[in-house]
C-alpha cells in the first residue's frame, strides 16, 4: 500500500531509524480495515496500532475523556512502558490501520540496539511511563566504545584493558574479547580464559546463558570472549542481541577488535558510539582512513590513537590521542598495570569517553540557515559548548564556516562572502541539462578553498552530516574530507550532478531528505537541541544571482517546510525572522538577538 513506509517514519517512537530498520517494520507490520461504526476492542490484544487514514475515537475504561485518533496517531501496547491505552475503539469514517504485534517489536530491537536506545529515549520524551527494563536501559544510558587496530601488536588490546580499569573506577564496564588471536584480554587481567561465542546463534543468546559467559574481574570490571581462540567465525548479528541483554547492567561496553574478519568489524563499528583506532608511528595514520571511512556510517565519533612505544619522538598529534608508553615491570604486569592507570596514565583517553556531550541539530535550509550563524554566534558569547553538530544543505555550509574560522568576526565575514549572489553565480556552473542542470567541479573548488586538506574528525566540536547516497540509502558522515562534505552538501540532486566519495556517489538529498533531530536520540549524545529558521515566507533574491537557481530555490522552500521539526524534543530553538529579503547583515543580527533571548529561556542553569 502506498503511504506506509511514510507512515513508519513519521511515527515519534520510530523517526530516529535507518533505511533498512524501516523496510523491517514495514516487513512485521500487517493491515487490518475497520468499517464506520465498527468497535475494536484493544484491551485483548498486545499491539501497537497506526492509522494509516479515517478516523477513530477511544474511549477510557471509568473515565469520560474521548480521544480523536487521525493519520499517524498510535495506541495499544507500548513495548518498555507500564503506559497501556486500553479502552474501545469505534472508527467514525471506513478506517485503515497498521499493526504490529509486540513480540515482533521486541525480536526488531534484539536485532537493531541502536534502535532500542532510541525508541527508548523517544518514550521518555515524550513522557511515558517506563517499565523496570525501560528505565534501566535509560538508567545505564549505555555508552559504547570500540579500541581497534588494522595491524597486530599494536598494543590495542593493553589500550582496551586501561580504559576497562579506568572506567570501572566509576562504572560498571564490560569489555568484550571481539579478536581471534594475539594478545588476550584474559591473560592481562590474569584470568582463565571463557570458551568463545562464536559458534552461538542469534536464538541461542538467552540471558541467563550470556551472563553465565562472564567473568568477573572485580564488582565493576567484567570480561567476555566472543570469539578469542576459536577457529569458528562469529555470526555477527550476535552481537547485537548481546548488547539488548547487557546495556541494563553495564554503563560502558567496550570492544577489543582486531582487522582478522571484515564482517564482524564492520557490524562493531556500525554499533559503536565511539571508536579508538590505534596505531604505531605517525605515517600509519592515512592507511586508516580508508577503512574507518567506508565503514563509520551513522555518526560515531572516531580518535586516532598513536602508540608512543613505538613512537617515543612524538609529543603530539594533530586531531588525534597519545597513549603513553607505560613502561610496564613485566614482573608485576597487572600490578604495576593498576598503578599506572590509577595515576592517570590514560586519563586524556578518558576524558573523551566519560565527558558528557551536547549535540545541535540545524535544520535542513537553503539560503535563510545564515539566520543560524546569529545562533551560534550567541551560543558562543553564552559559553554554551557543543560537541556535535548535524545538518546537511546550505546548513552545513554555515557549520564548516564556523568551525574553519579563527573568530566570530572572521566567521561573519566568511558568511557574507560565502552566502553572497555574486559567489553562488561563480560557482553555479552550467551543463547541458542531460542529467543535470549544473556541474559540482567549481563548488568542489570552492569548498577546497575554505576547508582545504581538513578531516572533520579531526574537529573538537564534530560536523556531521547528513548526505544521500545514489541507492537512495542516507548516511550520516562523521568521518572523511571537509572538501568532499562541504561539496556534497550543496548538491540538490537531481539538478545538481553528485559527488564521489568513496566509490558512491553522494548529495544532499534536499529536500526529499532532511535531518531529524530523533537520529541523534540513537547515538550515545547526552543532551539533544534543535533549531530552525521560520520566515514569513520565501526570502526575496536579488536579480544578480542566476534566475533559474533562483526559482529552483523557491520550489524547494515549499515542499520542504517543516519536514525536520522535532516533534518530540523540548530544547527547540525556532528563529522567528521577519526579514523579507535576503540581507545576510540584517538576518545575522535578527537571529542574533532572538537566540540571546530563547538561550536565556530555555539553556540558563
Amino acid at each position: 500500500m502506498d503511504g506506509i513506509y511514510e507512515i513508519i517514519q513519521d511515527i515519534p517512537l520510530f523517526r530516529h531509524c535507518t533505511d533498512s530498520e524501516y523496510a523491517y517494520l514495514k516487513k512485521i507490520a500487517r493491515i487490518i480495515s475497520i468499517k464506520s461504526g465498527q468497535k475494536l476492542d484493544i484491551g485483548k490484544v498486545n499491539s501497537l496500532f497506526v492509522v494509516i487514514s479515517g478516523l477513530l475515537e477511544i474511549e477510557f475504561p471509568g473515565k469520560p475523556d474521548i480521544a480523536y485518533l487521525t493519520r499517524g496517531s498510535f495506541f495499544g501496547d507500548l513495548p518498555f512502558s507500564e503506559s497501556k491505552h486500553r479502552g474501545s475503539i469505534s472508527a467514525l469514517s471506513e478506517s485503515i490501520l497498521l499493526v504490529f504485534e509486540i513480540e515482533d517489536i521486541y525480536k526488531f530491537f534484539l536485532l537493531s540496539f541502536k534502535a532500542l536506545r532510541g525508541y527508548v529515549r523517544s518514550l521518555s520524551s515524550i513522557g511515558f511511563d517506563m517499565s523496570h527494563a525501560g528505565a534501566d536501559y535509560l538508567k545505564s544510558r549505555s555508552r559504547v566504545i570500540t579500541v581497534y587496530s588494522s595491524s597486530g601488536g599494536s598494543g590495542k588490546s593493553l589500550l582496551s584493558a586501561c580504559i576497562g580499569l579506568s572506567l570501572a573506577r566509576q562504572s560498571k564496564t564490560i569489555i568484550l574479547d571481539t579478536s581471534y588471536q594475539g594478545d588476550s584480554l584474559f591473560n592481562i587481567f590474569e584470568k582463565k580464559i571463557t570458551p568463545a561465542l562464536s559458534q552461538k546463534q542469534v536464538q541461542e543468546t538467552s540471558q541467563e546463558f550470556i551472563y553465565g559467559r562472564i567473568e568477573d574481574v572485580d564488582e565493576r570490571l567484567s570480561l567476555l570472549n566472543i570469539c578469542f581462540g576459536s577457529k569458528v567465525k562469529v555470526d555477527p548479528e550476535i552481537l547485537s542481541p548481546i548488547l539488548f541483554l547487557i546495556a541494563k547492567k553495564y554503563e560502558y561496553i567496550v570492544f577489543d577488535l582486531s582487522e582478522y574478519d571484515s564482517e564482524l568489524r564492520d557490524k562493531v563499528f556500525e554499533l559503536s558510539d565511539m571508536i579508538y583506532a590505534v596505531f604505531k608511528r605517525v605515517k600509519d595514520r592515512k592507511a586508516l582512513y580508508g577503512v574507518i571511512d567506508s565503514t563509520v556510517k551513522e555518526g560515531q565519533r572516531v580518535y586516532y590513537v598513536l602508540n608512543q612505544l613505538f613512537s617515543p619522538e612524538t609529543p603530539s598529534l594533530e586531531g588525534g590521542l597519545l597513549f603513553a608508553d607505560l613502561e610496564l615491570d613485566e614482573t608485576r604486569f597487572f600490578e604495576h598495570l593498576q598503578e599506572k592507570v590509577r595515576g592517570g596514565s590514560i586519563d586524556d583517553i578518558v576524558k573523551t569517553i566519560r565527558t558528557k556531550r551536547r549535540a545541535l541539530v540545524l535544520e535542513s535550509m537553503l539560503m535563510e540557515s545564515v539566520a543560524f550563524a546569529g545562533l551560534l554566534k550567541a551560543l558562543e558569547k553564552n559559553e554554551v559548548p557543543i560537541d556535535l553538530y548535524y545538518s546537511s544543505a546550505m546548513s552545513y555550509l554555515v557549520v564548516s564556516l564556523y568551525l574553519l574560522s579563527s573568530d566570530l568576526e572572521e566567521f561573519e565575514e566568511n558568511i557574507h562572502r560565502s552566502f553572497s549572489e555574486t559567489r553562488w553565480n561563480s560557482i553555479l556552473e552550467i551543463t547541458f541539462p542531460e542529467d543535470n542542470v549544473f556541474k559540482h567541479g567549481k563548488i568542489h573548488r570552492f569548498a577546497g578553498e575554505i576547508a582545504g586538506e581538513k578531516r572533520i574528525e579531526f574537529f573538537e566540536s564534530l560536523p556531521v552530516v547528513m548526505l544521500n547516497g545514489d541507492s537512495m540509502q542516507r548516511r550520516i558522515f562523521s568521518t572523511g574530507s571537509f572538501r568532499d562534505l562541504i561539496t556534497a552538501s550543496l548538491l540538490f540532486s537531481p539538478v545538481f550532478e553528485s559527488i564521489e566519495i568513496n566509490g558512491i556517489a553522494y548529495s544532499s538529498g534536499f529536500p526529499i531528505r532532511q535531518v531529524r533531530a530523533e537520529e541523534i536520540l540513537r547515538t550515545d549524545v547526552d543532551t539533544v537541541l534543535f533549531s530552525s529558521v521560520r520566515t514569513k515566507g520565501i526570502l526575496e533574491l536579488s536579480d544578480r544571482i542566476l534566475n533559474f537557481f533562483s526559482r529552483y530555490l523557491s520550489s524547494l522552500y515549499h515542499i520542504r517546510v517543516g519536514k525536520g521539526s522535532s516533534t518530540i524534543l523540548t530544547g527547540n530553538l525556532i528563529l522567528d525572522l521577519d526579514e523579507r529579503q535576503f540581507d545576510i547583515a540584517s538576518i545575522i543580527s535578527a537571529s542574533e538577538e532572538i537566540s540571546q533571548k530563547l538561550i536565556k529561556e530555555k539553556l540558563s542553569p
